[in-house]
């Protein structure tokens, strides 16, 4: 019989409340209100949460548009970019203990279908998105499984660790269908995911890399799609894609956990501070959706 290690001791009071930005009808919005503290279950942690990041999902989900109404179900706690310390190790948790950094990696994936068991876990067929068909991390205490936990060095600032996350996606859409060191690179689109695109592709040697936030695709170049498109897009396969000989390739999520042993040693080489240009308390979170839908800024952050 394999040993299964015991839980912690529980340091949040049973029943206690916290803090949490919710999403609780179908509809525009978000609501700051309170819900239980979680408490550490077989295989999982519970993380005080240190710093949190916006994503355009969450602008979505806000903004209640025709993906967050086909795939969002109300009530639910949003967002999943976060960083917090592990306060609470529940049965059978190994590798994990009270006091560490960690960020969240928000697919929950099941680990028995076959795309997870082909090492293609960020497609499991069975996936649970966290902020997004689950309770997320906009709260003040965030429970997950163990195995989606990423540890971090203990000197890494909370803002950044928040940025694991989205520092992944860049990482994963950077190496799609090949290496970059020596090659010319086009960055299109120049928020925070791809300011940190352009910082990764330098360091993976990239010979030129251009950046715009507006323009076409050079003919025989290769295109890494990441981001959710609020509407339909219609493309010409023809005169767009086959023509120009262009590669095209679907970015979801991060290679779990290949982009992180990537994007950990990445964040040594890089310098990802000035991608964030704000910071908001949790309960100011209206303010900083209108900042993030206004254009005018990087990274935005959320701390308790």
């Amino acid at each position: 019989m394999k040993f299964r290690p015991r839980a912690t001791q529980h340091i949040v009071n049973t029943g206690a409340r916290m803090r949490a930005v919710k999403k609780v009808q179908r509809g525009p919005g978000f609501e700051v209100g309170t819900a239980p503290v979680p408490q550490a279950g077989v295989d999982e942690v519970l993380l005080e949460l240190k710093a949190a990041s916006l994503c355009g999902t969450d602008l979505h989900i806000h903004a209640w548009d025709e993906w967050a109404a086909s795939h969002v179900e109300p009530p639910l706690t949003v967002g999943h970019e976060c960083c917090g310390v592990v306060v609470e190790v529940g049965e059978g948790v190994e590798g994990l203990e009270v006091g560490a950094l960690a960020a969240v990696e928000g697919h929950f994936f099941c680990e028995h279908c076959l795309m997870c068991q082909t090492e293609r876990r960020h497609l499991c067929l069975n996936m649970k998105l966290f902020g997004v068909t689950i309770d997320g991390g906009f709260a003040e205490y965030v429970r997950v499984p163990a195995r989606n936990v990423w540890k971090l060095p203990p000197d890494t600032p909370p803002d950044l660790g928040a940025l694991m996350d989205p520092l992944g996606n860049a990482v994963h859409a950077v190496f799609a269908g090949g290496d970059v060191a020596g090659q010319t690179v086009a960055v299109t689109g120049c928020g925070p995911i791809g300011l940190m695109a352009v910082a990764i592709c330098r360091a993976a040697g990239a010979a030129h890399i251009l950046a715009t936030d507006v323009g076409t695709y050079r003919p025989g170049g290769r295109a890494a799609l990441l981001g959710l498109p609020a509407d339909v897009v219609k493309l010409d396969l023809a005169e767009q894609v086959i023509l120009k000989g262009i590669s095209l390739h679907g970015v979801f999520g991060r290679r779990i956990f290949e982009t992180w042993y990537r994007a950990t040693n990445l964040l040594q080489k890089i310098d990802l501070t000035p991608a964030v240009t704000h910071s908001f308390a949790l309960e100011d979170i209206d303010q900083a959706l209108a900042l993030m839908h206004s254009g005018e800024c990087g990274k935005v952050v959320l701390a308790p």
